[in-house]
């Protein structure tokens, strides 16, 4: 059904998904001694400074994958198996948006306009955050899948 943990659990990891978009990932600070940040989705400060689209197209990508997936998970209740498999593929893809986001990162911090070291924000930390998330869902699909197989014997 709709209204088991799972579903809250998948939901709020869509809600940390289109989170991610909105913050800030790192910090960094440029030769003129302006702060640079780095979101997701801030594709015109990050052209300028000499990076390529598909270095910066690869975490949106991902993130956009994993927040897609989650949704129409939410609406596989019923086949808690296939649920079990999209959540490890989901987890699978949330690790690619996780270290493509680093590696973006470091290649805006090899950039000679940048002065400083990367900072890192709350934005890099929100695809582990959708980890525990996913974690604690695919926990409930087994307790769930595991109730009902109980139930089923003793009928």
């Amino acid at each position: 059904m709709i209204q088991r943990i799972q579903t809250v659990y998948m939901f709020l990891g869509v809600l940390v998904t289109a989170a991610i978009f909105l913050v800030p990932i790192a910090s960094f600070g440029t030769a003129d001694g302006e702060m640079f940040q780095y979101k997701l989705m801030n594709f015109d400060s990050v052209f300028d400074l000499g990076l390529k689209q598909q270095q910066l197209i690869t975490p949106v990508i991902t993130n956009w994958l994993t927040g897609l997936l989650l949704l129409v998970n939410i609406f596989l209740y019923k086949n808690r198996k296939l649920q079990k498999r999209i959540l490890m593929i989901i987890v699978v893809i949330n690790l690619a948006t996780l270290g493509s986001s680093f590696y973006v990162a470091d290649q805006i911090e090899r950039l000679s306009t940048i002065a400083s070291q990367a900072t890192y924000q709350i934005g890099i930390y929100l695809p582990l955050v959708n980890m525990v998330l996913l974690v604690l869902a695919n926990n409930a699909i087994r307790k769930d899948d595991k109730l009902v197989k109980s139930a089923d014997r003793l009928r």
